[in-house]
C-alpha cells in the first residue's frame, strides 16, 4: 500500500509513535479506506508499512480493539468494525434503546444528580412557575465498554416525583414511559459540531483536542408539552448523522 504524506509516522514529533499510528489507522476506518468486515494487514505487515517496531503496532492495535474500531478473531486475524452509530431517519428512541437494537452492550455511569431551581430558559421550555423545581441527571454513556458520550437529562420535578430514588443507569425513556406513564411521541434535535474541552475529553477517554457533536433534544408528550430536555456531548469518531434527501 502506498502511503500518503499524512499517513507517515513523524519520528521527530512530540506525539508518541503508537499514538500517531492509532490515529492513522482510525482515519483509514472512519474514511472507509478500510471497510467494515475487512481484514487488516497482520502486525508484521503493519510494521513494514509504517516503518515502526512490533511493540508500537501492538499498542496501536490493542487501543483500537479496546475502542471498538477493530476486533481480533482467533486464528483468523484482525478485522475492521464500524464503531459509528449512523444516525438518520428513524423512530423516536432513547440512546439505550438505539444501541441495544444494533446489538451493542450498553452501560451507564451516573456522574451527578440534583434538584434545582430552573433558570429562565428551562422555566420557558417546561412552562414552570417560580417555585417549581427541575431534576438534573448527568451520565456517562458507554457502548461496548468504551465511552460514547456525556448526557445531561432535565425534567420537571412535578411530573416525575422521587425520580432520583430510581435506578438511573436504566433507560430514562423507559422510566418516564413505563413507571411514570408519560408517552413521548415527538422530539426536536439540534446537532452542532464542536471541539470538546479538556473536561469532556477526560471523561470520554480521548486525547484533546477532539471533535464531536453537541446535541440538544426536547421531547414532548401527547399534549404537546415538553417532558424532557437532554444535552449530549457525543464522540465524533463513534457517531455520524445521515440524511436522506429526495427531489
Amino acid at each position: 500500500m502506498n502511503l500518503n504524506e499524512g499517513d507517515r509516522i513523524d519520528l521527530y514529533s512530540s506525539e508518541s509513535l503508537h499514538s500517531q499510528l492509532t490515529t492513522i489507522i482510525k482515519n483509514y476506518i472512519l474514511s472507509d479506506r478500510w471497510q467494515p468486515g475487512e481484514k487488516i494487514p497482520n502486525q508484521q505487515e503493519l510494521c513494514e508499512m509504517f516503518n515502526v517496531s512490533l511493540a508500537v503496532v501492538r499498542q496501536a492495535v490493542e487501543k483500537l480493539v479496546s475502542e471498538g474500531f477493530l476486533v481480533k478473531r482467533q486464528g483468523k486475524g484482525t478485522f475492521v468494525m464500524d464503531p459509528r452509530i449512523r444516525q438518520g431517519p428513524r423512530k423516536l428512541t432513547s440512546l439505550t434503546q438505539e444501541l441495544r437494537a444494533r446489538g451493542s452492550k450498553v452501560e451507564t455511569e451516573v456522574l451527578e444528580t440534583s434538584v434545582e431551581v430552573p433558570g429562565a430558559r428551562f422555566a420557558r421550555i417546561f412552562s414552570l412557575s417560580g417555585d417549581e423545581k427541575l431534576i438534573r441527571v448527568r451520565r456517562l454513556r458507554l457502548m461496548d465498554r468504551s465511552p460514547l458520550g456525556i448526557q445531561t437529562f432535565f425534567c420537571p420535578e412535578k411530573l416525575f416525583p422521587d425520580m432520583l430514588a430510581n435506578d438511573l443507569t436504566q433507560s430514562l425513556y423507559d422510566l418516564v414511559e413505563h413507571y411514570y406513564g408519560f408517552k413521548i411521541i415527538a422530539a426536536d434535535e439540534t446537532y452542532t459540531s464542536i471541539i470538546f474541552g479538556e473536561a469532556e475529553c477526560k471523561l470520554l477517554d480521548i486525547e484533546s483536542p477532539h471533535a464531536g457533536f453537541y446535541v440538544e433534544r426536547i421531547a414532548r408528550g401527547i399534549d404537546g408539552h415538553a417532558v424532557e430536555y437532554t444535552e449530549s456531548y457525543v464522540r465524533g469518531d463513534r457517531y455520524s448523522v445521515q440524511i436522506h434527501l429526495r427531489k
